[in-house]
Parts: C-alpha cells; structure tokens; sequence
C-alpha cells in the first residue's frame, strides 16, 4: 500500500476497479489476531482480507475441520499469525541435503496443531527453495535457503516429478516451473489467504504482479502448464476440487518421495 501512497487521491480513485479485490485486502485484520481471538473474529478478518462473504468462510473452515478431524473451534484458532509461522511450528536444527532443482520439499510443519495441511515449496538451486508463506518476518512469495528452523528435518519431505520409472524428469515442465518461480519470488507477490479456494491460474495471472498465492497453490501454479498435482484433479464428486492442499501434491501420482 505504500506505493499507492505516492499518487494522487483523484488518480488512486480511478484505479480501484482495475485491482483485483485481494489487492486491498485488510492484512491488519489477519495481523492483529491472537490466540485470545473468537472464532467469529477470525472469521471475519479473513472474509475481510480475500473480500468473501463470513458464510462463505465459516462453511470453508467447517469442511477444512471436519477433513482435519478437529473441533471447528480449534481448528480456526490455528489460523491466528502465531500459528501460521513456519519457523516457529517447525523448530529445531535442519540438515537437509540439496535437491534437484524443480523438487518439491514437504513439510508438516504448516500450521501448528495440523496434522495434514503442511507446507511445500519448489526447489530452484543452491540450497534454495521458492515458497509462499505468512508470518512475522515475510509475506508473500520469496526465495530463502533450506537451511532454516521452518524445514526441519524430522518432517521434512523431498518429492520428485515421475515421468516414469525408474526416475524420469521432463525438462520442459520443470524448467517452465522454475521461471514461473522466478518471475513470482522477484515480483514478490503477495500471500492469498483464501487458501479454501485456491486452484486457479489462469493466462494473465502468469505475469500479474498483483497476482497472490499461498504455498500449495504456488507449486501447482508452477506446473500446471504441463502438469496437474492435485491428487483429486477434476473430479466434480470431490467436493474440494476447488482447492489445492499441500498433502494432495505430496500423494498425487506424479510425485514421488525420496
């Protein structure tokens, strides 16, 4: 928002309709939450931050819940700034060998107190890895080392893309995943809380600088040109065909752990 603070009031105005709603998203909203927060507050910072309605967002995390097997209550509890810090959740001291670049890293360490949401991210070069992430150090997509308290080791994952067997990698798909990356990290889009709703991307958003996403919905943008890493993909019968989960990359049949 600081940039915007530099133009004018008239010409601020008449940019508005051409932004995406995410774009004025209340990050406060989400920011200032703390585990003192009513779920019904929780709700409404987030339908407040992804411009959604609080029915819309109270049905999302009753499914999210009840697919987690916690209370409701607990589980929107987790979703305070505190709980979604990667670092903190995931402690401890990391000795990760690199990858390949175009693997994908898994960890459990997502949210705390979640036990199948996790966390991925794609794995460019020189113990680097490209994620989307929302705490207290950043915000948004960026690239930082593996060598860090978020990936630790004990719930830690490296995946592959099997094109076959034994292990095949297509050059295309992972070099296209990798300048998608790119071009997302360096443009440091913003973190989309709507993580409920998440599997879309389509031809423009490829270079929208206004374009956000979370973690899971970052790795499945970077390949779906070629690929689909939704373990459910298009299967109007499961009901969550609209989001992309970590776990649903990591049991996809295209990835393969090693």
């Amino acid at each position: 928002m600081n940039t915007w603070k530099k133009f004018s009031i008239v010409t601020t105005l008449s940019l508005l309709s051409m932004l995406p709603t995410w774009s004025f998203a209340e990050d406060n909203a989400i920011e200032n939450l703390d585990s003192s927060s009513s779920p019904d507050t929780i709700v409404t910072a987030y339908a407040r931050a992804t411009g959604s309605g609080e029915d819309e967002v109270r049905q999302a995390f009753v499914e999210l819940s009840q697919e987690e097997g916690i209370p409701y209550e607990q589980f929107v509890r987790s979703l305070t700034p505190d709980n979604l810090d990667g670092a903190k959740n995931g402690g401890g001291n990391n000795s990760l060998l690199p990858g390949s670049p175009g693997d994908i890293y898994y960890t459990r360490f997502g949210i705390a107190n979640m036990k199948n949401i996790g966390h991925v991210g794609l794995y460019v070069r020189n113990n680097q890895v490209v994620e989307a992430a929302y705490n207290k150090q950043r915000d948004g997509v960026y690239q930082q080392s593996i060598r860090v308290p978020s990936w630790d080791i004990a719930g830690m994952n490296r995946l592959y893309i099997n094109m076959g067997n034994p292990r095949q990698c297509w050059t295309a798909p992972i070099n296209d995943a990798l300048a998608r990356a790119d071009i997302w990290q360096r443009n440091k889009r913003p973190y989309n809380f709507k993580f409920w709703d998440n599997k879309h991307v389509d031809g423009t958003s490829y270079l929208n600088r206004r374009y956000s996403f979370n973690c899971s919905q970052l790795v499945w943008s970077a390949f779906i040109n070629y690929l689909d890493l939704d373990r459910d993909p298009g299967n109007p019968a499961v009901k969550t065909d609209r989001r992309i989960m970590p776990q649903e990359i990591v049991h996809n049949r295209r990835t393969t752990s090693y």
